[in-house]
């Protein structure tokens, strides 16, 4: 910062109190407003919370919700699953974000980054991320599917099905990335860039492509 400073002037300086402060304004009216469990909450500008009187939020120290993210925990239809959205310590949301809890469950971890435009979509089924997991940006993760089977029935009248969706810790999923329903991701795995997971995924394995394949495992040459 004090390279930056001696190379940009008073103007950079300026323009980083400005936004440190905001952060942290934001994040005191949250806490006040919102989040009453959250301690060292930083909030972004633009951030949109939705919620109905079931929604349950859950959040441990020091994350961060940057500019434009979306929360939304509410029940749908006659569901009788409890909407929670639940974000473990020091993990970082980046900007433009949406987590979805619709009579579903998001459970995030400690220590997790969601990169930017990323989508978390859990409805009527769970989404949990374990410890220290890297997702990069407009990754795509969902609990629900059109049923199609019926070929004389229009797709739209077949309804959907629910699945949750588990990865474990430590796990980097690569940008544009999309995991589907009732997949488990095992501790360690490397999902890459721009694949579809339609499948379980090994603790340490490699995968890539649509549909994901294995390409190695991590650690074996």
């Amino acid at each position: 910062m004090l390279k930056q400073f001696k190379k940009r002037g008073f103007g950079y300086l300026f323009w980083k109190v400005r936004k440190y402060a905001g952060y942290r304004i934001r994040g005191y009216y949250y806490l006040l407003f919102k989040f009453s469990n959250a301690k060292g909450l930083k909030v972004g500008g633009k951030v949109k919370v939705r919620r109905d009187n079931q929604a349950n939020f859950t959040f441990g120290n020091s994350i961060t919700l940057q500019n434009k993210v979306l929360l939304h925990c509410y029940t749908v239809g006659e569901s009788h699953l409890k909407p929670l959205i639940k974000i473990g310590d020091y993990s970082n949301i980046k900007s433009g974000v949406i987590i979805k809890a619709l009579s579903g469950s998001v459970e995030i971890g400690r220590n997790v980054a969601i990169g930017h435009n990323s989508e978390i979509i859990a409805e009527n089924a769970g989404i949990k991320i374990g410890d220290n997991c890297r997702i990069a940006a407009e990754a795509f993760i969902i609990t629900n599917n059109h049923n199609y089977n019926d070929p004389n029935k229009l797709i739209r009248e077949q309804g959907r099905s629910h699945s949750e969706v588990v990865l474990g810790n430590d796990i980097w999923v690569g940008r544009r990335s999309i995991i589907l329903p009732n997949v488990t991701i095992g501790d360690g795995a490397v999902i890459a860039a721009g694949s579809i997971v339609t499948k379980d995924v090994a603790p340490y394995s490699i995968v890539g492509g649509n549909p994901a394949k294995l390409i190695k495992i991590r650690g074996k040459e």
